[in-house]
């Protein structure tokens, strides 16, 4: 059983929400049954092998509307020269705009924010052709197939290439240092048309 919950991320720094304990239920044939949280490193879950695999099939995790690109992206510089960093998965939206997904199992490291970001400045310079080749190379299917795929999902880049690029991180826990900086950047990107404003946030995901 999944429960995930989007940090709700104050505009101000100084504002403290009292903490309160949460109790999951789950309610079959009538019966309401409490379930205990657990971790996923205590189950013997993977990030890459487990985790990454249930986000990537169940994508409405992180939100609603979302087509799979691909995962594992390591290509920054060129095909030829991969990374040891790899981007654990790369979305599209229905509005066009590609959506970097940075997983962590457990606490966040610090400077999680930093590594996402980096994806983010790569693929925020990705046309719609280059979608078109990832989305080709991990579904195993031709170009044209590819092309009709994105282009049915968001019908925006028939005509125009992808938006602004946006990050999600999803951990089981935040440390106030990965969620501080997200709030900052969340607050200096609120400018520009619709569209074209940096979209950052958390998303914490626990299992029972």
């Amino acid at each position: 059983t999944y429960r995930h919950e989007r940090q709700q991320m104050s505009q101000s720094m100084n504002t403290r929400l009292p903490s309160a304990d949460v109790t999951n239920l789950l309610v079959k044939d009538g019966v309401a049954i409490s379930l205990t949280q657990v971790t996923m490193e205590s189950q013997g879950w993977k990030e890459r092998g487990d985790l990454q695999r249930w986000v990537r099939g169940q994508s409405h995790l992180i939100e609603t509307g979302l087509l799979l690109i691909t995962e594992e992206l390591d290509e920054w510089e060129s095909r030829a020269t991969p990374v040891l960093d790899r981007l654990d998965l790369l979305f599209l939206d229905q509005e066009g705009r590609p959506l970097v997904v940075e997983l962590k199992r457990g606490m966040a490291p610090d400077r999680t924010e930093a590594q996402a970001l980096q994806y983010a400045a790569y693929c925020d310079q990705l046309k719609t052709s280059d979608l078109v080749d990832h989305y080709s190379r991990t579904h195993k299917v031709d170009a044209d197939t590819a092309k009709a795929a994105i282009e049915a999902h968001a019908p925006i880049l028939v005509e125009e290439q992808p938006g602004r690029v946006r990050v999600r991180i999803v951990a089981e826990q935040f440390p106030p240092s990965v969620t501080a900086t997200v709030l900052f950047l969340r607050d200096i990107a609120g400018v520009g048309a619709e569209g074209t404003q940096f979209d950052i946030g958390c998303i914490r995901l626990t299992v029972n």
